[in-house]
């Protein structure tokens, strides 16, 4: 059995970004959740589009588990302020908090593996236009897409509403929105 502890509101809104991709098939309907050191990691794909992201938290841990990735959202409505996330030996997930412990069973499907994603040895963006493109990021929480850097073939684009920034840092990239 693995713990972690980690605040709710911060795994909310990463599996919100993570669940906003296409679900076809049941592999692209499952989170992959990993208990690392001091780390919670989720990924998800729908194959077209890979996303990871990486929490911080206290604990130790070396543990994985799928789940349901709506399934997961729908839990994590119902607790708040500090988790423990635990991943059992007999593949569930349990999130507690000081009043409830909610817990899920492990997806019975398989998922897809996970390309390596190699550098080139050198910086993809450069601190310089990363600041360029993050001048006009948006602040406002109730217009959550535009606080997020959109990174489309070479170039990241990013928005206000009154101003916007496209700055091309290489001429082929990947695809991606980041908060």
């Amino acid at each position: 059995m693995k713990e972690l502890r980690v605040d709710a509101d911060t795994l909310s809104a990463e599996l919100a970004w993570l669940n906003r991709l296409p679900t076809s098939l049941p592999e692209t309907a499952v989170v992959q959740v990993t208990a690392l050191l001091g780390a919670v990691l989720l990924r998800r794909t729908c194959f077209d589009q890979y996303r990871e992201s990486v929490l911080p938290c206290t604990g130790i841990g070396q543990e994985t588990v799928l789940v349901d990735g709506t399934k997961l959202a729908a839990a994590l409505k119902t607790v708040s302020g500090r988790l423990t996330v635990t991943i059992t030996d007999d593949a569930k997930l349990s999130i507690k908090d000081r009043d409830r412990t909610v817990t899920l069973s492990a997806a019975t499907v398989e998922f897809p593996k996970w390309p390596r994603f190699e550098g080139t040895g050198r910086e993809v963006v450069t601190s310089g236009e990363m600041a360029r493109a993050l001048t006009s990021v948006g602040k406002d929480d109730t217009l959550p897409q535009l606080m997020a850097v959109l990174f489309e073939d070479g170039t990241m684009v990013t928005t206000d509403r009154f101003r916007l920034s496209a700055v091309t840092y290489a001429t082929s990239g990947f695809t991606g929105k980041v908060p």
